[in-house]
């Protein structure tokens, strides 16, 4: 076609745009590896309704804390544990991922809610496998 401009006009923005992506990628993955995160709590990123109308009811709750990415998982479950102590009992605790899965109070889901490693507070209820 005439007047049209060449494919490989438009390839330099997107690679230019794609490296910087990239690179903005990087960074957020080279943060300190047992360092609490510094993401937005889990208000800002995770909807736990179905845990607290749960907890308007009962003393304590079966929920999955999902914890920040980065390093050993195990780290960040250790710090979580500590900080919640008897106000969350553990039920899984997995190796290779950052979340852990448990019991939880009211007390001890409104300290999860601010933790800085806890991403997200989910309700875990009863399974329905086929």
């Amino acid at each position: 076609m005439l007047g049209a401009p060449a494919p490989r006009a438009y390839l330099k923005p997107m690679s230019l745009l794609a490296s910087l992506l990239a690179a903005l990628l990087l960074l957020g993955c080279a943060r300190g590896a047992d360092a609490p995160s510094t993401a937005p709590g889990p208000a800002a990123t995770c909807r736990s309704g179905e845990v607290e109308r749960a907890l308007q009811t009962r003393e304590s709750t079966g929920v999955i804390l999902i914890l920040t990415d980065g390093g050993d998982p195990r780290a960040r479950q250790a710090r979580v544990l500590g900080e919640l102590g008897p106000d969350f009992e553990l039920v899984r605790q997995y190796e290779s991922i950052p979340g852990m899965a448990g019991t939880i109070t009211r007390e001890g889901f409104a300290r999860a809610q601010q933790h800085p490693d806890v991403l997200c507070v989910q309700f875990d209820g009863p399974g329905g496998g086929a």
